[in-house]
């Protein structure tokens, strides 16, 4: 008797413990997920970025701007009409620092040294070449071609499913979470 008591009260007591992920509270990953798709909804874009920051499970698409150099649209700003960095990119320049200090493995003495930081700064719309060909790439010519950039980015939140693969393994993502970001301008 005193055995039959003792394990209804142990699974009682284990059963009353145990969540969705078996243990109380739930799974992490499930949490995780609940807290990017309210992140998400409610456009709090540093809670987000925090919460996939500290996740492996997740990434962030979609949030690319061109600034000299792709970067996050997070860390943009619009400037007038030009788009500002706000994070400061290193200056680097070639100089000659002597071939015991080369640290480039060519050991010619001449090396990448930083020089400085700046903030950079695009213009929203702009001009570049493209090129374009004809009669199946035999006849090809570069035209300017102006380009307006995007300013409202449509950033969706994917989770880690499995990877696939057997020599060129790649990761397949399922999206969870869609948004629209709007770039804002500089204080």
């Amino acid at each position: 008797m005193k055995i039959i008591l003792l394990s209804i009260l142990t699974l009682s007591s284990i059963s009353s413990n145990a969540g969705i992920g078996g243990i109380s509270g739930g799974s992490k990953n499930g949490k995780i997920r609940d807290t990017i798709i309210e992140a998400t909804q409610n456009s709090d874009w540093k809670k987000l970025r925090a919460v996939i920051g500290k996740s492996f499970k997740h990434q962030i698409k979609g949030d690319s701007i061109f600034v000299g150099q792709r970067v996050s649209a997070f860390d943009v700003c619009i400037q007038g009409d030009s788009l500002k960095h706000l994070k400061k990119t290193p200056i680097y320049e070639n100089r000659y620092v002597g071939k015991s200090l080369d640290k480039d493995h060519e050991k010619d003495g001449w090396t990448f040294v930083e020089v400085g930081k700046r903030n950079l700064v695009y213009p929203i719309t702009y001009t570049r070449y493209q090129r374009e060909c004809n009669n199946h790439g035999k006849r090809c010519r570069r035209v300017l071609v102006e380009e307006t950039q995007d300013l409202m980015k449509k950033i969706q939140v994917e989770e880690y499913v499995r990877t696939i693969g057997d020599q060129s393994e790649r990761d397949i993502y399922e999206p969870i979470a869609e948004q629209v970001f709007e770039v804002p301008h500089c204080k």
